[in-house]
């Protein structure tokens, strides 16, 4: 009869989840070669998710002056967002939010509602 430790388990899922945080980090980092941008054309709408105003899926183009409040596992489970206008006097954001011009961090915290692995940052104005 083999006896498994729970140590052993723990250890080999934490190696796991390791070696696929490396291997995203280096698909992330490196070059991607790509065809040559199509001209410019009409800018398009973030795809947003059924019935829900404010959510787009992983990957869409976020307005400008609009942050990232949420992270979700919507858009068939590849991933959504919960977008808004920036508060003038200040806010919570996700750590993958872009930071609107004229705006600075000024506290981080760990992940509330930005997912497993992220932080969130209060942005204000500077």
């Amino acid at each position: 009869m083999k006896i498994s430790s729970r140590w052993s388990k723990m250890t080999k899922k934490a190696t796991a989840i390791v070696g696929l945080a490396i291997a995203g980090g280096l698909l992330a980092a490196s070059p991607v070669s790509a065809a040559p941008a199509p001209a410019a054309s009409a800018p398009t709408s973030p795809v947003t998710t059924a019935g829900a105003l404010n959510w787009v899926c992983a990957g869409s183009s976020i307005p400008a002056n609009h942050v990232i409040t949420i992270v979700g596992n919507g858009c068939s489970g590849l991933g959504n967002w919960f977008v808004v206008p920036v508060n003038p006097t200040g806010m919570w954001v996700c750590q993958i939010s872009p930071i609107p011009p004229g705006y600075v961090i000024s506290l981080s915290a760990p992940a509330s509602n930005c997912g497993a692995f992220a932080g969130r940052y209060f942005i204000r104005p500077a």
